[in-house]
């Protein structure tokens, strides 16, 4: 059961290199960068509101994404059925009880893109407003409370919380390239 509920995540898992830049490098090189700034030049009392304020636009997203994943799933073109030009990227299924490796559609690849948006933004919601709403409950429960460990655990958060940010935001924009102009050119 938790396999079928973590399967929106399944576009993470797709086969391709020349997603892995969009999926992880950029996001963690400006998740890097933003962290960075932040440290040095925004006051600790304001960065629970910028993250706050980033919490107010994700939680649109999630309806922008189950749209956008509905449109592609019915959209009537053929084009969209057609395996993707080589090298197609590829993700392993599971069939007849074994992992098998397909190359995919169009249409595929999309709907994996955004069902994975869609988790990942109310994922980021959730995840983030659990921690925001415990944060202080968390810190009295400590058993080292040294010096570090709370500026420690901010730079963590701030990473991770941009991190996943940074990757809703470029995959995001990948798939607005592809809804707005490259679904619309032949192979």
């Amino acid at each position: 059961m938790v396999r079928l509920i973590i399967r929106p995540y399944a576009y993470l898992l797709i086969n391709d290199s020349r997603k892995n830049g969009i999926d992880w490098l950029f996001p963690i090189l400006f998740s890097i960068a933003t962290t960075t700034y932040i440290c040095i030049f925004v006051k600790n009392s304001q960065v629970i509101d910028l993250v706050k304020l980033l919490l107010n636009f994700i939680q649109s997203l999630p309806g922008f994404f189950l749209a956008a994943l509905a449109a592609v799933a019915t959209f009537n073109r053929s084009d969209l059925d057609k395996i993707m030009p080589s090298p197609a990227p590829t993700i392993d299924i599971e069939r007849n009880g074994g992992k098998e490796e397909i190359q995919l559609t169009r249409r595929r690849y999309l709907t994996l893109m955004f069902s994975f948006l869609a988790a990942e933004s109310i994922s980021l919601v959730i995840i983030t407003t659990l921690i925001l709403f415990s944060i202080d409950k968390i810190s009295n429960f400590l058993i080292c409370k040294n010096l570090y460990f709370p500026l420690i655990g901010n730079i963590i958060f701030l990473f991770l919380f941009f991190l996943f940010f940074w990757q809703l935001f470029i995959v995001s924009f990948y798939g607005l390239y592809y809804l707005g102009e490259r679904i619309h050119q032949p192979n």
